[in-house]
């Protein structure tokens, strides 16, 4: 537990939200989780270098979020400070095909943009709805697209303060893989390199992949996106389907009915709930298929 004097010399750090005892299920898209002993979201980078510099000197444990759209946050919450990417870090620089974006920039509002000046290769991210920095963690993908296919360079800072750039060959960028996963660096912006296209043809891709995303996702209930990682030559879900678990629940979490490597929120879905989904999911699969199925889920 954080002391009172750490709480009160945060007051007079932080320029940016300071919120204490934040329930988490407002930061996360399955709507679940435990309350943050304190959610920062900075003002900017020198606020958020303050806090890491603050938190590190002070020995208090940090974790750092995106949009919260690929987390499942434990119902006792979390210990420390939680710092929220989101809605800060969001500068846009655009320079002929050169893209410099903030980690907390959108990635479906980034499409977007981009593609009305008629810049091509973020088609596939129209629909998702992370940011940058958690598209370059995950390296992030659609449509049989993922951030590697555009991504130059990262610039990074540690929880120490100290800031690196990344050129695309030091990323290790593989499916749904990055450098950035063992929680060390923290991505502050990245330079995405694009196309000249023309504006009705990018619109076009965008709204294809806008509708089978409608088609084909249960947008309608809160979600994390895909569970789990396709394995090598095979579909998830659709092992998941064929071991008859769609529709499963275990609580109020369950095996979307629409896109079964999804799993939604019916409405009251504890973290426990999810985590026993999951594992469940993963021994009916390996009993009936001898796969072993990777989470792509961040636990907390």
């Amino acid at each position: 537990m954080l002391s009172q004097e750490v709480k009160e010399s945060l007051k007079k750090i932080v320029q940016g939200r300071l919120l204490f005892n934040e329930s988490m299920k407002n930061h996360t898209s399955l709507r679940i989780g435990g309350p943050a002993e304190v959610l920062v979201v900075p003002k900017d980078e020198t606020d958020l270098v303050n806090l890491l510099l603050f938190a590190s000197n002070e020995s208090i444990k940090t974790t750092i979020i995106g949009a919260g759209t690929k987390l499942l946050v434990s119902d006792d919450g979390v210990r420390g400070i939680v710092i929220k990417i989101s809605n800060c870090l969001s500068g846009l620089t655009i320079s002929g095909c050169e893209v410099d974006v903030g980690a907390g920039y959108n990635l479906g509002k980034l499409s977007r943009y981009v593609g009305k000046i008629g810049l091509s290769g973020l088609e596939f991210a129209v629909g998702i709805p992370g940011t940058i920095g958690g598209g370059v963690v995950m390296n992030a993908g659609a449509h049989g697209f993922s951030f590697s296919d555009v991504i130059a360079s990262v610039r990074t800072i540690s929880f120490s303060g100290v800031r690196n750039d990344f050129s695309l060959d030091e990323l290790g960028f593989g499916y749904r893989q990055s450098i950035f996963q063992g929680d060390e660096l923290i991505v502050l912006s990245a330079r995405l390199t694009l196309k000249v296209d023309d504006i009705h043809v990018i619109s076009k891709k965008m709204d294809v992949n806008l509708k089978w995303r409608k088609e084909n996702q249960p947008l309608d209930l809160p979600n994390v996106g895909s569970i789990f990682v396709n394995p090598t030559g095979k579909v998830a879900g659709k092992l998941i389907d064929e071991a008859g678990l769609k529709g499963y629940m275990i609580g109020d979490a369950q095996v979307s009915e629409k896109r079964c490597n999804f799993i939604v929120n019916k409405g009251n879905a504890t973290a426990r709930d999810v985590k026993r989904l999951i594992s469940y999911i993963k021994e009916r699969v390996y009993e009936k298929f001898q796969i072993s199925l990777e989470c792509e889920v961040r636990f907390i």
